[in-house]
């Protein structure tokens, strides 16, 4: 019995270190022209340039999404400055899931095949933006659409014809 278990064992290192080392070659790369994204269904935005942010900043952490009973992990690197947003995140054994480098006139990213993943990414841009622009600027950029949202201390809800979509919550009063 303890010989079958050594046996999965190995099997299980020798995928992760297959994975580890093909990561790489597996990534797909793409450039999106424009940084105009559909956030809903039928609701495009402009993005804000990252120097319109006035944010620098840079920050390692460890994000979970909830998607159906299921939670993923996943470690991410932002570095934000006046001609960049970075974003990278990597997976348990080390190797990057996506990346995503926009400079205001387009969102380079890349990501292991999944599907829907450019999409995804788009999403991930346009959720760190909500999350820390500031609300007179992400007024602008709404103001073409149908989506509003209201600002609390610790809270901001984006709303698509008064139905709520996101909400974000904050730990402190200061995103």
């Amino acid at each position: 019995m303890l010989n079958l278990h050594k046996y999965y064992l190995k099997q299980w290192v020798f995928i992760l270190v297959a994975l580890s080392l093909t990561s790489c070659a597996l990534l797909r790369t793409h450039d999106n022209d424009s940084p105009k994204v559909e956030v809903f269904k039928n609701q495009w935005i402009q993005l804000p340039t990252p120097q319109a942010l006035g944010l620098h900043v840079s920050a390692t952490q460890i994000l979970s999404a909830t998607y159906g009973k299921k939670t993923y992990s996943a470690q991410v690197q932002v570095e934000v400055t006046p001609q960049h947003i970075i974003l990278v995140a990597l997976g348990g054994w080390g190797s990057e899931l996506f990346s995503i480098d926009y400079n205001g006139e387009t969102i380079k990213n890349s990501h292991l095949p999944m599907p829907n993943a450019q999409m995804g990414i788009q999403h991930t841009l346009t959720d760190f933006i909500f999350t820390y622009a500031s609300p007179t600027l992400l007024r602008q950029t709404l103001s073409s659409s149908n989506i509003t949202f209201t600002v609390s201390p610790r809270q901001r809800v984006f709303s698509l014809n008064g139905k709520p979509i996101i909400q974000i919550n904050y730990q402190y009063t200061d995103p």
